[in-house]
């Protein structure tokens, strides 16, 4: 096990280095000031407020999280989208809104998570907290007074618990046109322990620092994130890398690529899966354990800003 994960840290580190063309390209101060001041809206206290609703109103299937969340959406002035049908006999209830971008022939940037959860648990890192994330990021932009030239849109997906058929049932219905620019998806990104099995891969002797993964042909988008991060979420420990392309060669990467983003990198978007190691690091997963009371706020408020500015300047702040 050990030379697997000196093998695979190996390649993950070789791979990172790799140039492709979904290079961010360099940010300009005036834009960094644009995304500065939306960053500097994002509320932790929101947050906590958010993640104590969500905890005291649960369902079995998070119901009550969608409706929540499409609430919210709304109270911040976005128009909410219900995409529903049916995939393997299960109904699908996907939650689309949009920010518009100044140019509406530009394809937007997505920020993503999933609304559903397991029955048995109560869900709050896996994954209220990349939903709480999601309705920040959302707020903070409508309220940061900036504009942009791409549109941002805010995908919660439905049956990520039951084999990603949401995210599947979203990407299938989108015309190569459509598809977003670049995504973040936000899976779960609250949890901090002591260690994890991810910690070798990522030289860390603690497990307190953030994933930020994305296939070897966006090998970018990781030190993209990493960019991000120094900028604007200074105190943020990470370890952003790429991954090869197939997804299949290691049981660790095939955790990583097991969320709703898998069905955009298999259609050619660009984009990253933002987690903190699921049952890798947290061993509340998928349990009765997973409470908001294990979280860690202050590591989730860092993870928010690093991944909304990402997504910022990848939707291109209008400069005067």
């Amino acid at each position: 096990m050990r030379a697997a994960i000196a093998a695979l840290a190996a390649a993950l580190a070789s791979l990172a280095a790799c140039s492709n063309p979904y290079a961010l390209g360099d940010i300009s101060p005036a834009a960094r000031e644009k995304i500065a001041a939306v960053i500097a809206l994002v509320s932790r206290p929101r947050m906590d407020a958010d993640l104590s609703g969500i905890e005291l109103n649960q369902d079995a299937e998070g119901l009550y999280r969608r409706d929540y969340a499409c609430a919210r959406l709304a109270a911040a002035g976005l128009s909410v989208t219900h995409v529903t049908g049916t995939l393997n006999d299960a109904a699908i209830d996907d939650v689309y809104a949009e920010i518009p971008g100044e140019d509406p022939s530009l394809a937007p940037v997505l920020v993503m998570a999933h609304w559903d959860k397991v029955p048995d648990g109560p869900g709050m890192d896996d994954d209220a907290s990349g939903l709480v994330g999601l309705l920040e990021c959302a707020r903070a932009i409508n309220g940061g007074g900036a504009s942009f030239r791409r549109a941002v849109g805010f995908l919660l997906s439905d049956k990520e618990e039951r084999g990603l058929l949401g995210s599947r049932y979203y990407v299938s219905a989108l015309s190569d046109a459509r598809l977003p620019s670049f995504f973040v998806n936000l899976e779960m990104i609250a949890y901090t322990a002591e260690s994890d099995s991810l910690n070798a891969i990522a030289r860390q002797s603690r497990g307190d620092w953030i994933g930020a993964y994305a296939p070897d042909w966006a090998a970018s988008c990781p030190a993209d994130f990493a960019r991000m991060a120094r900028l604007f979420a200074p105190d943020l420990k990470y370890y952003a890398a790429s991954m090869p392309g197939n997804f299949e060669w290691s049981p660790l990467i095939n955790n990583i690529a097991r969320s709703d983003h898998i069905h955009f990198w298999k259609r050619g978007v660009p984009g990253l899966m933002i987690t903190d190691g699921a049952e890798l690091r947290n061993p509340n997963y998928h349990g009765a354990g997973d409470t908001k009371a294990t979280l860690d706020l202050a590591f989730m408020t860092n993870v928010v800003k690093a991944s909304l500015a990402t997504a910022l300047a990848r939707a291109e702040p209008v400069l005067p």
